[in-house]
């Protein structure tokens, strides 16, 4: 999980985006548009969240259902071909969501099928893996604690919040990921959020082959350093790898913990990298 800034003056308005998805027969009229922005307003200062955003009824009928009809031009050779590519860019190649996969799909924040007025507005398109937004699907979170966060409008804390178990054995090196009950989040709410979240899609699970992938590299690149490194050099290495990933990715991702946790075990350090032939991630039970 991770903010992202998201300058609304970059992409095209929601009244734009809707009469360039709408056909020529069925743009808006000056009513219409105005009754938009009152809800473009509204979502705004709800910052997204479905349980301060009450869907429109206003919207739940045919016209409704031409605005969910107009967002099928986002995909490829349509006419909002673009504002798809450029949301995808935003999320730097990273899903917002669980950090692994890359953002291939648009998930609509609230939606569509519940809030037919945002169906095209940029600020409730969010670029994600495929997974993660199947497993968001509909999921509105009419209460607080159960409403995922929204990575244009809410404050990720910038400080580690996930839990890594490192497992060195003979042939493998297993990782079991975690959300951090520790974690210093000051704001309860924004907590159980994340908690909620991580739990949801199942972060474990879903940066299964990313963190097989990870530590398989590095301790490749340990085996081959010739001499073999000092457990110290190990160490201070991971211990670098950590801060260059907390400086781009942000200071709770997954790849940061994990060579925190892997500067952490001597039993890695003291020369356990080579033991990842077989290194697999182990599921939360």
């Amino acid at each position: 999980m991770r903010s992202v800034e998201f300058n609304a003056d970059q992409f095209v308005g929601g009244i734009e985006a809707l009469n360039t998805g709408l056909p020529r027969n069925g743009q808006l009229d000056a009513g219409e548009a105005i009754w938009l922005e009152a809800n473009f307003a509204a979502y705004l200062a709800g910052g997204g969240r479905g349980d301060l955003v009450p869907p429109d009824p206003h919207w739940d009928n045919d016209r409704g259902a031409a605005l969910i009809t107009a967002y099928d031009q986002t995909h490829k050779d349509g006419r909002l071909e673009n504002l798809r590519g450029q949301l995808k860019r935003l999320m730097a190649n990273r899903c917002p969501s669980c950090g692994g996969a890359r953002p291939g799909e648009l998930d609509h924040h609230l939606p569509k099928s519940e809030y037919q007025e945002f169906s095209l507005f940029p600020a409730n398109l969010v670029a994600c893996c495929g997974s993660c937004n199947r497993t968001k699907r509909a999921d509105v979170g009419g209460v607080a604690e159960e409403a995922f966060l929204h990575p244009y409008f809410d404050a990720v804390p910038a400080i580690p919040y996930v839990h890594v178990t490192l497992h060195v054995g003979h042939r493998h090196v297993r990782a079991t990921l975690a959300f951090d009950e520790n974690a210093a989040i000051a704001d309860d709410q924004v907590k159980a959020r994340m908690r909620h979240q991580f739990d949801r899609i199942d972060v474990n699970l879903q940066l299964e082959s990313e963190v097989e992938e990870l530590i398989g590299e590095v301790s490749a690149e340990f085996r081959k350093a010739d001499p073999p490194p000092s457990r110290d050099t190990v160490r201070l290495a991971l211990s670098e790898m950590a801060d260059r990933k907390a400086d781009y990715f942000g200071g709770g991702c997954w790849q940061a913990a994990v060579f925190r946790a892997m500067a952490a075990s001597d039993q890695y350090c003291d020369g356990g990298y080579r033991m990842t032939e077989e290194t697999v991630l182990d599921p939360v039970v």
